[in-house]
């Protein structure tokens, strides 16, 4: 007789399983609630703040661009043609519809995007180490506070406290 086929083996010794499965006594034995989404709602809150800021951004455009015409065309026609100065030290927006203007006005717009853009390419690194040591809220604050800041010194310049920028 072979000890494969001894009657002192049994059978359903073969078939059971050397180790216990460890999934089986973490499953719980009700079914469990249906947990919250909070994914959801941080990624909500981070679309609304991004279309808030962006909006905010493409509102600011126009007026700043106005801005920054009237100061061209006001240097301009000092130099050129005093007599379409206003009293009130003010240029007609017709006459700042002039090509040497408008390419300047070009010019200044592709400058200002250039550099604009710069502190995103140069600080996007040390920003994610910072936001990883000192938490991504007060980062967050921080460039909350350099978008005021570059609206402000916008501001400074276009009303003539530094004109000769």
């Amino acid at each position: 007789m072979s000890p494969l086929n001894s009657p002192t083996r049994d059978s359903s010794e073969e078939s059971t399983p050397l180790l216990s499965r460890p999934e089986a006594s973490l499953l719980p034995t009700e079914p469990a609630q249906k947990t919250s989404k909070p994914w959801l709602l941080i990624l909500v809150l981070v679309i609304l703040c991004a279309v808030t800021i962006d909006a905010g951004g493409y509102l600011e455009e126009p007026p700043k661009t106005r801005v920054f015409e009237a100061n061209l065309c006001l240097r301009y026609y000092r130099e050129h043609d005093p007599s379409k100065i206003n009293k009130d030290g003010t240029v007609d927006e017709t006459f700042c519809k002039i090509n040497a203007v408008q390419s300047k006005l070009a010019s200044v717009m592709g400058w200002s995007d250039l550099f604009e853009a710069m502190p995103g390419i140069f600080l996007a690194v040390p920003y994610g180490i910072l936001a990883d040591r000192f938490g991504r809220k007060w980062l967050f604050v921080l460039s909350l506070v350099g978008v005021i800041l570059d609206s402000t010194w916008v501001l400074i310049i276009c009303m003539g406290f530094f004109s000769e920028f």
